[in-house]
């Protein structure tokens, strides 16, 4: 883990370097509906004979939490919309364990589906008790499919560490690596496809309250490269992106 990356956790937010052993990571039912604001900042690019295709671009989404259910087997309803709040472009829910893994999404198994949101939530290890700073642990995740434009797959690698904790927040940050295959339909007849594939690091911090046993902010910046194309054509390419994901009020 680099100097500059814990340095980001804590320069967010100020925090002591105590400890609070008695507090577990895990998910719970929460009593009310959160409202969160993200921000993704992204560059997808493609280099042909010299010219890169492709430029920034910067969104902004509001997303509305709820996790119910009991146990280990909860339910996380997500419903994505324009910072306004009067479009919904979506809503899902995913079934997840009480440690953040994905189970389902809409009632359905993961397995040989295409764009499922697996990095929904941060995910720590069942045998996990007490976050004591300095304490880590390591985490994967993928899933992959085959869709009507092509192969997709997610992969993720992940070391974790907590960095701070003061006061029910915990805060945590990783370095790990991602490899992903994604792409799509070029035309509205679905003629013509494009595909990327790439890896790279990625990194993360997380701000997690362990009273409420709720995700409060998370930020993840990922550098990825690698080939793509458009059809037959192969080509280099990239993707640099960096999602900042904050509670209201946070």
């Amino acid at each position: 883990m680099t100097v500059d990356h814990v340095r980001v956790a804590i320069a967010f937010l100020t925090l002591a370097s105590s400890t609070l052993s008695a507090q577990d990571l895990t998910y719970a039912a929460t009593v009310d509906t959160a409202v969160y604001m993200s921000t993704n900042d992204y560059l997808m690019y493609f280099v042909n004979q010299g010219d890169t295709l492709g430029q920034p671009v910067s969104t902004s989404t509001r997303e509305r939490r709820a996790i119910g259910g009991e146990g280990g087997a909860l339910s996380l309803w997500v419903e994505l919309g324009d910072v306004a709040g009067g479009q919904v472009y979506s809503t899902t829910t995913y079934g997840i364990s009480n440690v953040g893994r994905v189970v389902t999404v809409d009632g359905q198994p993961i397995a040989g589906r295409a764009g499922i949101r697996v990095d929904v939530l941060p995910r720590f290890p069942a045998s996990l008790r007490g976050v004591d700073v300095g304490r880590t642990w390591t985490d994967s995740v993928e899933t992959a499919a085959t869709a009507p434009y092509g192969e997709t797959y997610y992969r993720a690698a992940r070391t974790w560490r907590v960095v701070a904790s003061r006061a029910g927040t915990v805060v945590m940050a990783s370095q790990g690596v991602l490899a992903l295959r994604q792409g799509g339909w070029q035309d509205a007849g679905h003629q013509s496809a494009w595909w990327q594939e790439v890896s790279g690091e990625v990194m993360d911090s997380v701000w997690f309250d362990t009273d409420r046993h709720e995700l409060m902010r998370s930020w993840t910046r990922m550098d990825l490269v690698g080939t793509g194309g458009f059809g037959d054509v192969t080509m280099p390419s990239g993707l640099r992106s960096t999602v900042d994901l904050r509670r209201r009020g946070f």
